[in-house]
């Protein structure tokens, strides 16, 4: 049976009081006590029917073929040995023929038991809705609280930091897109705010970064006609960083500030 999808919840307007809550999929302790009590009885006699099923299918297996060879040692004396194993035969042959098609009719009932036992309808359908949004409640939640740490980005690395970096911008309103690494000029996350396009670069190197990076940056927004480009990196930057960007559209973004950023997050 396949497992049903669901729309994750929309995590730009997250808020720790949007906690997903019984009431809220119209369902109380009482019901879903109820439900599945109900569930858990219908699903026993499910499994007492299947195990009739497959043991009927096992007895059909030995007594159709058993069938088929007693009327061959029964058969009337008056016919000779050949038409002895004639009538065996036919009989023999008729049985697992009727055997192929009622165990087909058996197994398909089992599958169709399957199922039905693994269907939740009615409360316990909302239930399941109501675990799969408190799971991703969870999991959002528990990212956001580890993103207000120090450790959690410095320990980052590549494509990773630049996906993490892409979605605290993306939670501040700007639209983003992660670049493949190539093709980009050395640009990582192509962004987009009130009609004006950014260019990011990411580096979460153990030392703080050097004038190259900024000097790759600021050329490629020229060569595109970008007026805004940020460069994120934790460890900092080298006073000649500074003193290149002076006059330039070009902000820097170090751990402090992606702190900040993740602080002012609404939740």
């Amino acid at each position: 049976m396949k497992r049903k999808k669901y729309k994750d919840i929309n995590y730009l307007n997250f808020n720790t009081k949007d906690k997903p809550k019984l009431e809220d999929y119209n369902i109380t302790q009482e019901m879903l006590d109820n439900e599945i009590s109900k569930f858990d009885k219908k699903k026993e006699i499910l499994k007492k029917r299947k195990t009739k099923y497959e043991n009927a299918k096992t007895w059909l297996w030995w007594l159709i073929p058993t069938i088929g060879f007693t009327i061959y040692y029964l058969a009337d004396t008056e016919y000779d040995w050949f038409a002895c194993m004639l009538i065996g035969s036919i009989s023999g042959i008729s049985g697992i023929v009727v055997l192929c098609f009622i165990m087909s009719i058996i197994s398909t009932r089992i599958e169709s038991m399957e199922e039905i036992s693994l269907d939740g309808k009615g409360v316990l359908d909302r239930y399941k809705r109501y675990r799969y949004d408190l799971s991703c409640y969870e999991i959002e939640l528990s990212r956001r609280i580890k993103m207000r740490e120090e450790e959690y980005w410095t320990k980052m690395e590549g494509h990773k930091f630049e996906n993490e970096i892409a979605k605290l911008y993306n939670l501040h309103g700007y639209s983003v897109r992660v670049t493949k690494g190539s093709g980009d000029g050395g640009v990582d996350i192509i962004m987009n705010k009130d009609e004006q396009t950014y260019y990011v670069q990411c580096k979460n190197h153990s030392k703080p970064v050097s004038p190259a990076t900024a000097r790759e940056l600021f050329g490629v927004m020229t060569h595109a006609g970008v007026q805004h480009g940020i460069i994120v990196s934790p460890r900092g930057f080298t006073f000649n960083v500074r003193k290149f960007i002076s006059g330039k559209n070009i902000e820097l973004i170090e751990i402090d500030d992606i702190l900040r950023m993740a602080n002012n997050l609404n939740d």
